[in-house]
């Protein structure tokens, strides 16, 4: 027995709740010099500790979870139909 927390109603016993994850759009910057860069030393790829060495992270857009909530079957099948 759980409260839906989309519509708030009360559900009885035998459903299983059911879980919609809740996702918000995020830009991301571009990071100068955060990633190693690579080497070739005695035919063996290696990280390399030079800073001359190391690549940009270029950032761009994407999506992350907010939060997870529990809903009731009908819910579900509402969000799952968007």
């Amino acid at each position: 027995m759980f409260q839906c927390q989309i519509c708030g109603i009360h559900v009885p016993p035998n459903p299983p709740a059911q879980t919609v994850v809740v996702k918000r759009e995020k830009s991301y910057p571009e990071r100068r010099g955060a990633n190693p860069g690579f080497t070739i030393h005695n035919g063996k790829l290696k990280k390399s500790n030079k800073w001359k060495d190391r690549k940009t992270d270029l950032g761009g857009n994407g999506w992350e979870i907010s939060k997870e909530i529990k809903v009731c079957p009908e819910c579900k099948e509402k969000d799952s139909q968007n």
